[in-house]
């Protein structure tokens, strides 16, 4: 009679990976939130270097979309998951990098809204 299979020696299941797939795109999808709170707010109080974070922003879309597009065309037919890895790995480290450093910049005091005296 072979062994039981335990899950913790059991192969992942398709549902499992589309699992992890999910749970990393929701990371991203949370992060990116942040990313855009803290841009909107410098934004729209004028916060230092406003401006440059404007065109960085819309720099760094186009930039990733690019990227994006040029790796699934180079892939050529991909499966669903296929492509959704992909794309976690084009924009996942760069939402988390504009998070970290948005962070910092912030808990710098490079954010501090002005105020009338």
């Amino acid at each position: 009679m072979p062994a039981a299979t335990s899950p913790s020696n059991a192969p992942p299941t398709a549902a499992l990976h589309w699992l992890q797939l999910a749970s990393e795109a929701w990371w991203m999808w949370a992060e990116a939130s942040s990313v855009i709170a803290m841009r909107t707010a410098m934004i729209a109080f004028e916060r230092p270097g406003h401006g440059r974070e404007a065109e960085r922003m819309v720099i760094e879309k186009l930039a990733a979309a690019f990227s994006l597009s040029q790796r699934l065309a180079r892939a050529g037919p991909m499966a669903p998951e296929q492509v959704m890895q992909t794309m976690l790995a084009v924009y996942s480290p760069r939402v988390a990098a504009n998070r970290r450093r948005l962070t910092r910049r912030l808990q710098r005091g490079h954010g501090r809204v002005r105020t009338a005296s």
